[in-house]
């Protein structure tokens, strides 16, 4: 490990835990999502640049990084960091939805949209994406799109009581709407 992240990573758990990380970097990307959990995105962004630093062509970490700069509202650093993803993992499902996120922050709908359903094509099953395009679709008024995706959503994962849900805010909305 080089030498400055020895110190970086002294320094930070000089106010943490005490963990050995003697040859084992991946530790460090670990300590890093355990921090987001906990919605400690700056020590976690630490933690992310200290593991690119060793691993540079991580989507993990790069994704995780772009994730604590999006919430803590650091919307270019976010959007940098998955600019960079992209260009190393141009076809990465969570660096597209990431991407996705924040052109619908930006209000960039059409954009949102490509990236998303980008995301969907890259990895079908990616849960998070499907839902977030759902919710999209919603906010633009598509109520349609929203509910056919989500009926979809909803046959391949029967059992999920939070689409459920959606299907049936959405189903009340369609009803609003209709009214």
């Amino acid at each position: 490990m080089k030498e400055k992240n020895i110190l970086r990573l002294a320094n930070y758990f000089d106010h943490h835990e005490i963990v050995d990380l003697t040859g084992n970097v991946d530790l460090i990307l670990l300590h890093a999502y355990e921090n987001m959990e906990i919605d400690s995105f700056q020590d976690a962004a630490r933690l992310f640049y200290i593991y690119i630093d060793e691993k540079r062509e991580s989507t993990e970490a790069l994704n995780g990084l772009a994730v604590c700069f999006f919430e803590m509202e650091q919307y270019d650093h976010a959007q940098t960091i998955v600019d960079h993803a992209l260009v190393l993992f141009p076809n990465d499902p969570v660096s597209l939805s990431n991407k996705a996120s924040l052109m619908w922050q930006e209000e960039r709908y059409d954009e949102a949209v490509y990236y998303y359903q980008k995301s969907l094509s890259a990895d079908p099953s990616m849960i998070e994406s499907k839902v977030n395009l759902i919710n999209l679709y919603r906010e633009i008024g598509d109520l349609l799109l929203a509910y056919t995706l989500c009926l979809e959503l909803c046959r391949t994962n029967p059992g999920d009581s939070e689409i459920n849900e959606l299907l049936n805010s959405l189903l009340l909305d369609i009803a609003i709407f209709m009214h």
